[in-house]
């Protein structure tokens, strides 16, 4: 594990018991103790990422097909402004469903076992806190 990663469990743990590390914003708190006291997360154990099944995923994409149509171009945009740096443009929808994706073509298998690929689940009951679910 790397040193960046036992700091941030650390202080994850921390704020979770009220220790004393520097405060986090009090919303990211709150999903830190709701992640591990109400959905029993581990910080200190990665999970799998969840991926819906394709047919499932399709069937699911159906209502969103005209949003993401309208958010494409936003989406190539904001993807162009930030490919050199190695990240990706993810969007997903009010219950973390990954719906749309720029830059996963350049390594898909690595991208979806991290959960960042189109059909991904970032529920913060499923995955404990992320910026999606």
């Amino acid at each position: 594990m790397h040193v960046r990663q036992q700091h941030h469990i650390d202080h994850v743990i921390h704020t979770i018991h009220g220790g004393g590390l520097p405060v986090v914003d009090s919303l990211i708190a709150a999903s830190w103790r709701r992640s591990v006291l109400q959905y029993g997360h581990n910080p200190t154990q990665l999970q799998a990422a969840k991926i819906l099944p394709q047919a499932s995923f399709q069937t699911f994409l159906d209502p969103y097909d005209e949003f993401i149509a309208i958010t494409r171009h936003g989406l190539q945009a904001l993807y162009r402004q930030i490919k050199d740096m190695g990240y990706v443009v993810l969007l997903s929808d009010n219950h973390g469903v990954v719906v749309a994706a720029q830059g996963t073509e350049q390594q898909p298998k690595a991208l979806a076992r991290a959960g960042l690929c189109r059909s991904a689940q970032w529920r913060e009951a499923d995955n404990g806190t992320s910026a999606m679910g």
